[in-house]
């Protein structure tokens, strides 16, 4: 349900009052936005206290060879796909959320071909050379999770889920090929160069090896709108396309590929995010603001949410994370700013000495929700920072590094071809 806008009042004014030294927000001030279960864009669930490691699943064994390299691909519901490559070799399979076991359905040997899951639970496979010699082509999940009869279809390089449907890249023919279940054929077009592929649920993300960027329309794979020198950012309600060109904007688009706005002589404010935040662009020709001005959008709305300007503030090493923006100060101390609502949560302090792990400096944020963010070093060890505070709330130990991603909002680490899900708080 979406919560009550902000109206003008005395509310507002203490608000605005109470934060004015760092965030000025008057009239574009909006409170209320979707809570979306998903967990996109860095947001995870709760971690406020020290997580135990929830399961762990061993993803090599699915290879004959040691060393497989795996990862989550995708999710359903409580079903994760997950991949185990070697020499190019995908071996895919279906793992339970709640435990991590195993699904009674067989693994699939893919080849140098990859799969994807769709929204009905069903998997959908571009084979090629796989090494149980079944025919190169494209395949489906039947009742019981066996790979169905072939179906004729173009090699792909990448496979994408689109609703109850698949999507299918080819670098070869520069296509993308939209195909059901059984299949048959939706549509199929040309690029100009290899395509990669981000989907949403109005709108298809294409962006080729020549950095262009279309959005394409996936009833039909009309093009919606393209660019050149530019990319794409797929959020929970819409898209920004960064202009890198001579010009620097950011356009917003709805998810059905409709024009909002756009944030000239803008750029985008790095990390995953749940909402796009914008500042002054560089390298415009221009001499840079003296200080840090950040607005922050939702994609589908023509009025920012808010704005957050301070003298204090720098254009530099600014970040958004999950449910956070964290915002740098002359002083390298950092702002801790709620991304939906603009407020500041907190602060983190510059450390007084040398601790690598707790110097967010050195860091990279994994996820973040109002609560807690997460920082990652360069072994994969976890930070986690109470936003309110500043202080670390929690590390993980030693022996728990690796490659830290998020799954459903689960804080994941693979490590030597484990698995490891952490249990939310």
């Amino acid at each position: 349900m979406r919560a009550a806008k902000w109206r003008p009042g005395m509310g507002l004014v203490v608000l605005v009052l109470s934060v004015i030294t760092v965030v000025s927000v008057g009239a574009m001030m909006y409170a209320g936005y979707d809570d979306h279960p998903d967990y996109t864009g860095g947001q995870i669930r709760g971690y406020d206290k020290q997580p135990d490691v929830k399961w762990t699943a061993d993803l090599g064994s699915l290879q004959p060879q040691v060393g497989a390299d795996v990862s989550v691909i995708d999710s359903v519901g409580s079903t994760w796909l997950v991949r185990s490559s070697i020499n190019q070799d995908n071996v895919f399979a279906t793992l339970d959320s709640s435990s991590g076991k195993r699904s009674a359905a067989p693994a699939i040997d893919a080849g140098f071909g990859q799969c994807a899951i769709a929204d009905s639970g069903v998997i959908g496979c571009s084979v090629q050379s796989p090494l149980d010699n079944r025919p190169d082509g494209f395949y489906s999940t039947q009742d019981g999770g066996s790979l169905g009869p072939r179906h004729d279809a173009p090699v792909a390089t990448e496979v994408a889920a689109q609703g109850d449907d698949f999507l299918l890249a080819n670098n070869i023919e520069n296509s993308v090929t939209r195909i059901t279940p059984d299949g048959k054929t939706v549509w199929q077009r040309e690029f100009d160069s290899a395509p990669a592929l981000t989907t949403t649920d109005g709108s298809i993300i294409v962006q080729t090896a020549s950095a262009r960027t279309y959005l394409i329309d996936p009833t039909n794979g009309h093009e919606q709108y393209s660019c050149a020198s530019c990319t794409a950012t797929a959020y929970a309600d819409g898209i920004a396309v960064q202009q890198n060109g001579n010009h620097r904007a950011v356009d917003f688009y709805r998810l059905n590929g409709s024009h909002v706005t756009t944030a000239d002589r803008q750029e985008l404010l790095h990390g995953p995010s749940s909402l796009p935040v914008v500042t002054a662009a560089s390298g415009t020709g221009e001499l840079p603001p003296v200080q840090g001005t950040f607005v922050a959008y939702d994609p589908s709305r023509k009025t920012a949410l808010w704005k957050a300007t301070n003298p204090q503030l720098s254009t530099a090493a600014a970040i958004t994370c999950g449910d956070i923006a964290m915002l740098r100060k002359f002083d390298d101390s950092r702002l801790i700013l709620g991304l939906h609502s603009g407020k500041q949560l907190g602060k983190i302090m510059r450390p007084d000495g040398p601790d690598p792990r707790r110097d967010v400096r050195g860091l990279r944020c994994v996820g973040a929700n109002t609560s807690r963010m997460v920082f990652a070093d360069s072994s994969g060890l976890l930070t986690a920072f109470d936003t309110h505070t500043g202080h670390v709330a929690w590390e993980t130990p030693d022996e728990l590094g690796g490659t830290p991603a998020i799954v459903d909002g689960y804080l994941t680490i693979v490590a030597n071809g484990v698995l490891s899900v952490l249990a939310p708080s």
